[in-house]
């Protein structure tokens, strides 16, 4: 059990402290007959609504690497209605649970950079009361193949980006990431995961803003010269600013900033 080693406020006690809620609220009643301690977290609307979408979720730091599972009391029920509702889970990382009925609820997961964002979460929720509390997480071990396994599926995700049109210095930051991680796949070095794949996931993370915005600014060019007329008035003016986004579009060390104001550029041309 490691919820007192990641996990802070792990029961809502010390209210939403720690925790980032959108739409969801502290309560101290005994509504919630599976809360413990004092305090709970819900959406409430009236019976037979629906509470839709609302969230509570922390982000986890300093972890090793390895499986772990969260079990959370939650709900997402339609009082006095028996009936199974959806929309409801919790999730931690990028699985998740679906939460219906009042009861404990688990769901496991892969750890690589030694961070993860865990919680519960409504998504167009049926029922008209979510509630959740006591946050508990058990570290499994190291699970070997199934972080190697996750490992290689960052690697493969980051290579999507590497023939993808962006900024020299992204490209750069990429490929040394990428390098570093196949070494140490390739080497099995289970303790240099979490720096690896923290290093992975921040240069994919930039190298996609990077494609997204080349992408962006061509687009608009795209735009502007389907448009373009030489004999409207002021397409002298249209044509120089088309020649200047292009020339920066064709650049690969241009900044965010430039790139972005290109586009705003164009549309006001």
């Amino acid at each position: 059990d490691v919820t007192a080693t990641y996990v802070k406020n792990a029961g809502f006690e010390n209210g939403l402290t720690d925790w980032i809620s959108d739409g969801m609220v502290t309560q101290t009643n005994t509504s919630f007959t599976s809360k413990e301690g004092n305090t709970y977290v819900e959406k409430w609307v009236s019976k037979g609504s629906r509470v839709g979408n609302g969230s509570v979720a922390q982000e986890l730091s300093g972890m090793s690497a390895g499986s772990y599972t969260l079990t959370v009391v939650a709900q997402n029920i339609q009082q006095d209605n028996a009936a199974v509702q959806s929309g409801a889970y919790i999730f931690g990382g990028n699985k998740q649970t679906t939460v219906s009925a009042t009861g404990d609820y688990s769901v496991s997961f892969i750890v690589l950079d030694g961070t993860v964002s865990i919680g519960f979460k409504g998504v167009g929720a049926t029922g008209n009361w979510l509630s959740c509390d006591n946050f508990r997480l058990v570290y499994n071990g190291e699970a070997v193949d199934e972080v190697w396994s996750e490992f290689d599926a960052l690697i493969q995700t980051a290579k999507t980006y590497v023939g993808q049109k962006k900024g020299n210095a992204q490209a750069t930051a990429l490929n040394t990431a990428i390098s570093t991680a196949e070494a140490t796949l390739q080497n099995k070095t289970f303790n240099d995961v979490p720096l690896h794949a923290g290093a992975l996931n921040d240069a994919t993370a930039a190298a996609k803003v990077s494609v997204n915005e080349y992408q962006t600014l061509q687009a608009a060019i795209d735009v502007a010269m389907g448009l373009y007329d030489e004999t409207l008035q002021g397409a002298a003016e249209f044509d120089s600013v088309i020649k200047e986004a292009q020339s920066t579009v064709d650049d690969l060390d241009a900044t965010s900033d430039v790139l972005t104001g290109q586009v705003v550029a164009l549309e006001k041309a």
